[in-house]
């Protein structure tokens, strides 16, 4: 499958300058459905949105009744979450690749997952997880209601 490179948004930042950049490696969009698209689209918003510490947008994004697991095995709700989300590092940077987004046979349930790379930026690897994130189309938009992160093991060591 072909992927070419978009930088998509920032991520866990406060200034332009010094925040963490995530970038999104894309599957070729043209084998996918216009939902999962319009998937796509929602995480490179919610993206922008964590990078814009835009805590409306995002609970928005999140259904109320949210319930995560992090990659290093913390069950969240969207309060939590959104707590994470407020902490900067700007000495990392992101990609997102692996991408794979479904609409399920209930065309108002979907799941996006993906990998998750976070290197310093002197290209130093810091961590790698798996993601996944479940979603249910309500009153017409699309919103997360559950995700879960499996940290991945570390090469070489």
């Amino acid at each position: 499958m072909r992927f070419f490179l978009i930088l998509a948004s920032m991520f866990f930042s406060r200034g332009p300058l010094l925040s963490a950049q995530t970038t999104f490696s894309l599957p070729d969009t043209a084998t996918l459905n216009p939902v999962e698209r319009e998937l796509l689209r929602f995480e490179q918003t919610r993206s922008a949105a964590i990078a814009r510490h835009d805590t409306a947008t995002l609970r928005r994004m999140y259904a109320p009744e949210f319930r995560g697991v992090t990659a290093t095995g913390f069950e969240v709700t969207v309060e939590r979450l959104l707590g994470v989300f407020a902490q900067d590092d700007p000495t990392t940077v992101f990609a997102i690749d692996e991408i794979r987004v479904n609409q399920l046979s209930a065309v108002d349930a979907a799941i996006f997952s993906g990998r998750l790379t976070t290197r310093r930026r002197s290209g130093e690897l810091v961590a790698q997880s798996r993601f996944l994130h479940v979603y249910e189309r309500r009153g017409g938009r699309w919103i997360i209601v559950a995700a879960q992160g499996t940290l991945l093991p570390q090469r070489g060591g």
